[in-house]
């Protein structure tokens, strides 16, 4: 069994609706393509996020919001989902990344025998949804002088994002599903 990590970040994300920072890195014209895509989502955005938040930024009660209210409130929810993990893997080989503050735990199985991908097909047919970790491996497959072993990452296939932020009583039998089923597919 690894160690699973209760620590949370002292650094918090605000996410206010239509505010987001992206960079992506692709052929120009895939990069083409998203800017353009991104310009007309832009353009069609609300702004009801940035009125409502404009006063709260302007008098610096944002900052003390997060800090009072948002903080406390999901690393409550981060360490709760914690918990229940180390509950539910009690005895089985797994390990927790570093919570930095996101609404997503990083679950890492080492013994998975099935990837990720085919564990999330097998989980969505019972009604919980998490994200394989493949899909946050980018890298090249080759390069010119740089060999790029992103597909070869021991986590890549064995590592499931899951979000805290829900319901308490879905987080927890989401979890406990997930236990459930992935137990049955680990070495």
């Amino acid at each position: 069994m690894g160690p699973a990590y209760h620590s949370f970040n002292e650094s918090l994300k605000i996410g206010l609706p239509s505010l987001r920072t992206g960079i992506l890195l692709a052929d120009k014209k895939i990069i083409s393509a998203v800017s353009a895509l991104n310009s007309i989502a832009a353009l069609a955005s609300g702004s009801l996020g940035q009125v409502l938040a404009e006063d709260l930024i302007r008098h610096g009660e944002l900052k003390t919001l997060a800090d009072t209210v948002v903080r406390p409130f999901y690393r409550e929810k981060a360490l709760r989902a914690q918990n229940w993990v180390h509950e539910f893997w009690e005895g089985k080989n797994y390990r927790l990344h570093r919570c930095e503050g996101s609404l997503f735990l990083w679950l890492y199985l080492p013994d998975l025998a099935v990837s990720a991908r085919e564990l999330y097909a097998e989980l969505k047919k019972r009604g919980v949804v998490v994200v394989p970790g493949e899909y946050f491996f980018y890298g090249r497959e080759t390069g010119d002088d740089i060999e790029v072993s992103w597909k070869k990452h021991p986590h890549r296939e064995k590592c499931l994002r899951l979000n805290y932020s829900g319901q308490e009583e879905s987080v927890r039998e989401g979890l406990r599903l997930i236990a459930e089923i992935s137990s049955k597919h680990c070495l």
